[in-house]
């Protein structure tokens, strides 16, 4: 589904975490309503063709901006999260 509000765009894809989109498709990605640890397998999953050589697909992308809402906030979970972003160096804020 596309929505265009304004000089917005947006558009949702379904499908198995980030595969649905292409090089430079996304400036950010929402990630809301799921738990830490869905969270991280869809960040961390890579593609597993030759040609790729098993990057993340989150680097493939291109994105710049991750907004993320878990919704489990168990503090052992909250910290799994944060150093998976910050051994990827995304900085927090």
């Amino acid at each position: 589904a596309t929505i265009v509000a304004g000089s917005s765009h947006l558009e949702f894809r379904l499908g198995d975490g980030l595969k649905t989109l292409g090089v430079g498709e996304a400036d950010a990605l929402i990630l809301a309503g799921m738990g830490v640890n869905t969270m991280c397998h869809i960040l961390e999953s890579t593609t597993d063709n030759q040609l790729s050589s098993n990057h993340k697909h989150i680097d493939r992308i291109g994105t710049h901006e991750l907004l993320l809402q878990p919704t489990n906030s168990k503090p052992k979970n909250l910290c799994l999260l944060y150093e998976m972003l910050q051994e990827d160096n995304w900085r927090l804020t």
